[in-house]
């Protein structure tokens, strides 16, 4: 009885996660559509009033860049996954696995997005992020050790197209909504235990994986599909905005949702 009071405890918890996440991001989406439809009545009225005046509408384009800081944090579980590193003892062998707990990760990054701005209003171009994560899981070692705390270093590189709605004011306040839609190159990964250094863990032949002591490092078969969602303000060139993050990782046939929420300043160049 009591362990099926805790499955449904992990159960609801998880849940809540994923519908707090899918509420923020169509929260997000919806705004988006509303800056949308904010910036195509300035840009009519602006033709409006130049029809008026005998004048034709001209079409503005500048270049833009964008460079800015971030921090994210997501939280949840972390599926348990093999890593093919192997320990041999008198007894038998045992086979590293890492997760299979709920922990919080996260961690800062640095994006750069260059591209044109029209009218204005909307901002198109191509992005670059370079991020950090950072966090605590455990690790199994067969029936040997089933405790190990370790300590996890992620480092992703997502790459995407950039799509950005800015409703314009004559004060030097302007909302605007920012969508971005990608993927990311195969990841690295670091992880750290003392209790690594207690055993001789070894690779087959081929892995790229390395065993340095209490480090394990090694880097992903694949990349994933990476999106953001944000609502900000830009204040005089200062950019300030917060949103949803969504990246994918598949492993044989699996695909698993990793949802982050996060918080970013930055300074546009340009526009």
């Amino acid at each position: 009885m009591h362990e099926n009071y805790e499955i449904m405890k992990k159960l609801f918890f998880i849940v809540s996660i994923l519908a707090f996440d899918m509420a923020l991001n169509a929260q997000s989406l919806s705004t988006g559509i509303q800056y949308v439809g904010a910036a195509a009545e300035v840009n009519a009225a602006q033709k409006q009033q130049a029809a008026a005046q005998g004048q034709k509408a001209s079409v503005k384009i500048a270049f833009q860049m964008d460079v800015e800081v971030s921090g994210r944090v997501r939280w949840g579980l972390i599926p348990t996954s093999s890593t093919g590193i192997i320990y041999d003892y008198e007894g038998g062998t045992s086979f590293l696995k890492v997760g299979g707990n709920n922990t919080i990760t996260g961690g800062p990054s640095a994006n750069v997005n260059l591209g044109v701005r029209v009218n204005n209003s909307y901002f198109i171009g191509v992005g670059a992020q370079f991020n950090a994560n950072f966090g605590n899981t455990k690790a199994t070692l067969g029936t040997t050790n089933n405790g190990i705390k370790v300590n996890i270093m992620n480092l992703c590189l997502p790459i995407y197209g950039v799509f950005k709605v800015y409703v314009p004011r004559r004060s030097d306040v302007c909302p605007y909504f920012d969508l971005g839609i990608g993927g990311y190159l195969p990841d690295w990964y670091e992880l750290k235990s003392k209790d690594f250094a207690n055993y001789n863990l070894t690779l087959p032949e081929g892995f790229k994986t390395v065993v340095e002591g209490e480090k394990i490092k090694f880097r992903a078969d694949k990349g994933g599909f990476y999106l953001h969602a944000a609502v900000g303000m830009d204040i005089d060139h200062f950019q300030v905005s917060a949103g949803y993050e969504l990246t994918t990782s598949t492993e044989d046939v699996n695909t698993r949702l990793y949802h982050n929420i996060f918080a970013k300043i930055g300074f546009r160049i340009g526009g």
